[in-house]
């Protein structure tokens, strides 16, 4: 359901990065080899993240392949990305057994404020947007949370005094060619866009940041 066109914040997501054929390998490629090799935090980590906070009623923003989706148990799935082909190939790995809603629209765009959810997923979406507009937008999310739902995700930092030489590089080269804009994110920015809600917990696994936080009662 397209509601929205691209937001010039949204320079450097997937917006046109992923296509069919990039959506083939990235399971391969991204969650099977970069995650364990590169940024040092398992794909099996982060799918522990997400079957921890997932709700019934659960808004996945930058849902990729679907990969995460396909493992929680949430019965009703509201998905947003400005990419068409992501928001496909998600839902067809989701598959039959639960409702499935498709939002084709901007991350910065409004969802409306009478939509709430029970958990809302960013999973190695905010790496991908450069600037500091991205943590504002992540702070407004608690608004669409209803009391006591969780915001959680991850992402990639690029923290140099703990990546590895090979973390380094590729981090370098993905700000580079417009991929990652991640280039200045630190988890003080992390910190302050949760702060205020409840439950916050933030940790560094290699060079990601694991986080949730809970809109209070």
């Amino acid at each position: 359901m397209p509601t929205g066109s691209a937001d010039h914040r949204d320079r450097g997501a997937s917006i046109g990065i992923y296509n069919r054929g990039t959506l083939r390998v990235y399971d391969v490629g991204v969650l099977g080899v970069t995650n364990t090799l590169i940024w040092r935090c398992p794909t099996r980590t982060l799918v522990d993240h997400y079957r921890s906070h997932a709700g019934p009623a659960h808004l996945d923003i930058g849902p990729g392949t679907g990969y995460f989706l396909e493992r929680i148990d949430s019965p009703w799935i509201t998905m947003v990305d400005l990419n068409h082909a992501s928001l496909a190939a998600a839902e067809a790995r989701i598959g039959s057994g639960k409702q499935v809603e498709r939002i084709q629209q901007s991350f910065f765009a409004p969802l409306g404020d009478e939509r709430q959810f029970d958990s809302i997923g960013l999973n190695f979406l905010l790496h991908c947007i450069p600037g500091h507009a991205k943590w504002d937008r992540l702070a407004e999310l608690r608004r669409h949370l209803r009391p006591g739902g969780t915001v959680f995700g991850s992402t990639v930092l690029p923290s140099p005094a703990t990546a590895n030489p090979a973390a380094r590089l590729l981090n370098r080269t993905y700000n580079r060619v417009g991929v990652f804009g991640n280039a200045e994110d630190t988890m003080a920015d992390l910190d302050a866009a949760l702060a205020g809600m409840a439950g916050v917990r933030t940790r560094q696994v290699g060079q990601v940041a694991l986080f949730s936080a809970r809109r209070p009662e």
